[in-house]
């Protein structure tokens, strides 16, 4: 067995490195879906407030951790196509070659 070419083994971790970008913002999904499903339900009157908070603070207290499970999200599909220069040359580049 030969040692596999450059091109190879950088487009294997190209994948194995989506792969885990999108198994990460996938991860995150039921987390943001059970948080705002509560919120919202709180909202209405269907479920309790949390002990020891008024309305407010809990209200910007699960406002902060809705925006982080979506800025988690948002970074884990970032990574799967980065949007710098250089990645949109590469991915364009591939892309043509690919064609």
């Amino acid at each position: 067995m030969g040692i596999p070419a450059e091109g190879v083994v950088v487009e294997r971790a190209d994948r194995i490195g989506r792969a885990a970008a999108y198994g990460a913002a996938a991860a995150l999904v039921p987390y943001l879906v059970i948080k705002v499903s509560w919120v919202v339900g709180s909202l209405l009157g269907l479920l309790p407030v949390g002990r020891g908070f008024g309305l407010g603070g809990w209200l910007v207290l699960n406002t902060v951790t809705i925006a982080m499970a979506a800025a988690g999200i948002t970074l884990g599909l970032a990574l799967v196509r980065p949007l710098t220069g250089a990645g949109i040359i590469r991915t364009l580049a591939r892309d043509a070659r690919d064609r």
